[in-house]
């Protein structure tokens, strides 16, 4: 029997006295799913103007995975994979993947790090400013 599959979606800016519809800030990934749970989307300003923007990593298996970034246009969401996440945020059948958007070194650009534990052995990774990323060094096992 095939599932009929439906999506709840939409966005409403607060006006000051309540919520106006804005369909052109609806998320452009879904955020959670029923049986699956967190997909990965995260909000964060990734590139420093001010505005909130739009980024996803969701593993699915290693040949399958789910990724984007969408900047804030003040209108709406605008594509822009530089921004991609480094490290998937959410996987199927896992609970939290230990990747966090967060400000690590006071220079007010988002930065991505993430530490995971695999089968007692720690995962690490170099955290890296979203803003200024030049390269990515693999992760490293102790």
């Amino acid at each position: 029997m095939k599932e009929n599959v439906k999506a709840k979606m939409g966005a409403y800016l607060n006006n000051g006295n309540g919520w106006t519809k804005m369909p052109s800030y609806t998320p452009p990934f879904h955020i959670a799913a029923d049986k699956y749970g967190d997909l990965g989307a995260r909000f964060a300003d990734v590139n420093g103007d001010g505005l909130i923007d739009f980024v996803y990593f969701r593993w699915i298996s290693s040949k399958r995975q789910q990724k984007g970034a969408y900047i804030n246009s003040g209108c709406g969401w605008r594509s822009e994979p530089r921004y991609i996440p480094l490290f998937h945020i959410a996987a199927d059948g896992y609970k939290d993947l230990g990747a966090r958007l967060v400000e690590l070194n006071g220079d007010g650009a988002t930065d991505f790090a993430y530490n995971r534990m695999i089968s007692n052995r720690m995962t690490l990774s170099k955290s890296l400013p979203i803003l200024r990323i030049t390269y990515y060094r693999t992760a490293y096992e102790i």
